[in-house]
């Protein structure tokens, strides 16, 4: 099995451990490679240790497995017993995969589209307002006829 197969292994087998932390690559290539960082960049681009780190925490969430399941059975039974509606929702979230429906209407009145004006079409509203108006504009202060 060559170098890069070996850390592969030993970093997926690392990760997916759920009683150990997380760590930086860095970290990850010192501690537990015992190797200097750039010796892990030179087995993997970033691509590779993204996919390693997807794997092992794939892996990770099938140990959690039964502990999460107990979290769920305590969760329910808390909702039975309190009929608390937060958690009551949350039951119907975790367990139904149910979620509020958000309904966001994208239409205007009776179906039809939605008017929006424009700021060009208000200005020229005013505009014709005003140049349809027959007031005389105050002269303004300071400024003689003469």
């Amino acid at each position: 099995m060559s170098a890069k197969d070996r850390h592969r292994v030993k970093l997926i087998e690392y990760l997916a451990n759920p009683k150990n932390d997380f760590m930086s690559r860095e970290d990850l290539a010192v501690n537990i490679l015992k190797v200097k960082p750039r010796t892990l960049y030179a087995h993997f681009t970033g691509v590779d240790l993204d996919e390693i780190e997807a794997e092992a925490h794939e892996l990770r969430r099938k140990r959690f497995a039964s502990e999460i399941a107990m979290v769920d059975k305590a969760l329910l039974k808390n909702a039975q017993e309190n009929g608390n509606a937060a958690e009551c929702k949350l039951v119907y979230q975790r367990l139904e995969g149910w979620s509020e429906k958000q309904i966001k209407e994208h239409t205007g009145k009776d179906g039809g589209p939605i008017e929006h004006a424009t700021k060009l079409e208000v200005a020229k509203e005013l505009l014709d307002e005003v140049a349809g108006s027959t007031r005389q504009l105050p002269e303004s202060p300071g400024k003689s006829e003469g």
